[in-house]
């Protein structure tokens, strides 16, 4: 089906075009009574199943912190997905555009690890956590987050979707487990995929941004990136993105809210880690490196 402004989804009309990605495009649409919402329309049709597989992933979900689904359209010659609309910002554009405060960096932070939190509870591993995939609303209490896109989630106690040995994910921000096997990995690649986020979000710099594919996977295994305290990150924050970025998934933080405890600085059972190698001191900043979501291209 050839959407455009004034085509039907659904109960839905289409208002205008928000966003381009590899497998879906995003549209802005209103239901009958004026509200706006957000349609997931596939483009691709071999990737139908994975489709149906996050929508009734997301229809699952009811957390203030993850972008809200509101129903599955499947007809004849169309596949959408209707969420609400978030009126924001992806996390690099709402850093790069509002310049915030480490206060309210913390602050949509602990609510990055709440959602996720809340999907780990419901036996749901996002597998591609990425500033591309959280949202960011500007509200009069401040920074408001949801975290979207849940295409490549994994239930850890239903079918699998993924062949095994297959890797899934966003190169940049995927554990050493998903290189291998995206099929097997626990909740705590999530946890690896936050620690990159906040290491990006509080230093600026991606702690594994290589030339090519294969210098990032070399990075990503032998687990070397230069210390966030030295780019500036404060000490609670340096702390919580060691504990995220251990090789081994066991000697990781335990889960979400033992995470949520060191970014709070209330964990005192944990010590400062000790410093990794450093990186060359040219690694790109953030504002300097195009972030590329090859999943879904997200406008900014």
């Amino acid at each position: 089906m050839d959407v455009r402004a004034g085509s039907r989804i659904g109960r839905t009309v289409v208002d205008g075009f928000v966003a381009h990605g590899g497998m879906a495009d995003v549209w802005r649409v209103r239901d009958p009574d004026g509200q706006l919402l957000a349609a997931k329309v596939l483009r691709v049709p071999e990737v139908r199943a994975r489709f149906v597989l996050e929508a009734r992933v997301q229809l699952s979900l009811d957390h203030p912190h993850v972008v809200r689904a509101v129903e599955l359209v499947d007809e004849p010659e169309l596949l959408a997905l209707l969420m609400e609309y978030v009126d924001g910002r992806s996390l690099e554009g709402w850093v790069n555009t509002t310049r915030p405060s480490f206060p309210d960096r913390e602050r949509v932070s602990l609510q990055l690890i709440e959602a996720v939190g809340y999907a780990h509870a419901r036996g749901l591993v996002h597998r591609d956590l990425k500033p591309g995939n959280v949202l960011v609303l500007e509200t009069d209490d401040g920074p408001f987050a949801k975290v979207t896109d849940f295409g490549l989630a994994k239930d850890l106690d239903g079918p699998a979707a993924t062949r095994s040995g297959a890797a899934l994910g966003t190169p940049r921000f995927m554990a050493p487990e998903q290189f291998r096997d995206a099929k097997r990995v626990t909740h705590r690649a999530d946890l690896w995929s936050i620690g990159v986020v906040l290491y990006e979000l509080f230093t600026g710099r991606s702690p594994f941004h290589r030339e090519s594919l294969r210098h990032v996977f070399t990075a990503v295994l032998d687990g070397r990136y230069q210390d966030p305290a030295e780019l500036g990150a404060p000490p609670n924050v340096a702390r919580a993105i060691r504990a995220c970025l251990k090789v081994d998934p066991d000697e990781r933080v335990a889960d979400a809210e033992h995470l949520a405890r060191i970014l709070l600085d209330d964990d005192e059972e944990t010590a400062p880690l000790e410093r990794l190698p450093s990186t060359p001191e040219d690694t790109p900043t953030w504002l300097e490196t195009t972030l590329v979501d090859p999943v879904f291209d997200r406008k900014s």
